[in-house]
């Protein structure tokens, strides 16, 4: 194993971007964030082990993240294992560690990051900082493989949602955006892919039919409010839409909280982060809907990156890089003298700074799943998952996560 390296980690809900400063700066190693029980060979695979996978039929996703929350640690460790042992081959003890989080995350979670870094994998210094967009899995019975891929290949943002849904409407399966979708073969070693026009199917193929769905799904980003709610002629709205703004309200209500003076700049830099954002469609209607929400002597600009997917994990790679990022690392001795206290003082954080005694042993720490300051308060105005607490002691073995899954 090679020691005295910078571990870069971008920690995703759907997949983890990871490297070593100075060897994948350009390319890092895509894997994904979860411990998957096939049913077609009754195996399991942890993070990297499922480009092993031959059969991707029902499969059952157990996910660290839940709500844009990390909480289960157990299948997290699994992950963190085999990357950190068999793909980047550190020794965690002599190396340091950039990893990100999502943005608001609570208290009472952090802690256990930070406890997870020094106690369990002894690095000997990390930095944690806030990620750009946080992806949400969404979760699709039994088949969230072949659903994702299903997503990336048809799904697109409507610029006129009600003109496009009218025109399903009236041809539900002959207008121009119904879609049929050919499942994988694997056992032929055949991808999915969407059917061309004409194209003959042989006996064994099936199809799935994407009409509206093709951008409704996506619709949810811009009006949330949807989720939940149905109605039809005949009956009754049944049910509230989800309580929260859309991507467009969400950045304008966002710059409106600036300083007036420096609003127009924002207004002409915005960029598009994250791997949801390469959906066909988003930058256009995401331009058109600001500038409506836009003063009217502002610019708005909206960039779009080649690899959104990987925008995070290049920035980690060039903040790394810099010289005074050692300055912004805490280390494993800081940790063992004041605990997540050290971590809370140093990084950058949503929340207000705490202030609290500056010498705090180790054993106020060491209790996964207690109380923080601060954590209180907001367990009242949110309610995140709880963390599901892990449930081995220190070691770099491979968890329990591949026994309970």
């Amino acid at each position: 194993m090679s020691s005295s390296n910078t571990v870069l980690l971008d920690n995703g809900a759907s997949t983890i971007k990871a490297g070593i400063l100075g060897g994948h700066d350009d390319q890092p190693l895509i894997i994904p964030n979860a411990v998957v029980r096939s049913k077609g060979d009754n195996s399991t695979y942890i993070g990297y082990e499922l480009a092993k996978c031959r059969d991707f039929t029902s499969l059952r996703f157990r996910l660290p993240f839940e709500k844009g929350f990390l909480v289960d640690w157990d299948a997290q460790k699994a992950v963190w294992d085999g990357l950190f042992n068999d793909v980047l081959r550190i020794n965690t003890s002599e190396a340091s560690l950039l990893i990100t989080e999502p943005y608001f995350n609570l208290p009472n979670i952090q802690d256990i990051y930070d406890q997870f870094i020094f106690e369990e994998y002894e690095f000997k210094a990390y930095h944690r900082c806030t990620q750009i967009v946080s992806f949400r899995q969404w979760n699709m019975m039994d088949e969230t493989h072949i659903i994702n891929e299903v997503k990336e290949a048809c799904c697109f943002v409507s610029e006129d949602f009600k003109r496009d849904l009218e025109a399903c409407r009236v041809q539900p399966t002959k207008n121009r955006i119904a879609q049929e979708y050919i499942f994988p073969d694997y056992a032929g070693n055949r991808p999915g892919r969407i059917r061309r026009p004409g194209e003959p199917l042989d006996e064994a193929e099936q199809t799935l039919t994407m009409n509206n769905e093709r951008f409704a799904v996506p619709e949810i980003l811009f009006h949330p409010t949807d989720i939940g709610e149905y109605q039809s002629p005949d009956m009754p709205r049944t049910a509230p839409g989800l309580d929260q703004a859309g991507i467009s309200a969400t950045v304008a209500a966002s710059i409106s909280l600036l300083p007036q003076d420096l609003q127009g700049l924002f207004w002409a830099n915005i960029a598009l982060i994250g791997g949801t954002t390469a959906l066909p469609g988003l930058r256009a209607r995401l331009t058109s809907e600001l500038r409506s929400l836009a003063p009217i002597d502002c610019e708005v600009a909206v960039y779009a990156s080649e690899r959104p997917d990987l925008e995070a994990y290049y920035a980690a790679a060039a903040f790394a890089a810099r010289p005074e990022f050692s300055q912004s690392m805490v280390t494993r001795e800081e940790y063992q003298e004041m605990g997540s206290s050290a971590c809370r003082r140093k990084f950058r954080d949503w929340k207000p700074t705490e202030k609290e005694p500056a010498a705090r042993g180790r054993e106020t720490a060491k209790g996964r799943g207690q109380k923080g300051r601060g954590q209180q308060e907001d367990e009242e105005d949110a309610s995140p998952p709880q963390p599901k607490k892990p449930t081995r002691g220190r070691g770099r073995g491979r968890g329990s996560a591949r026994r309970q899954a």
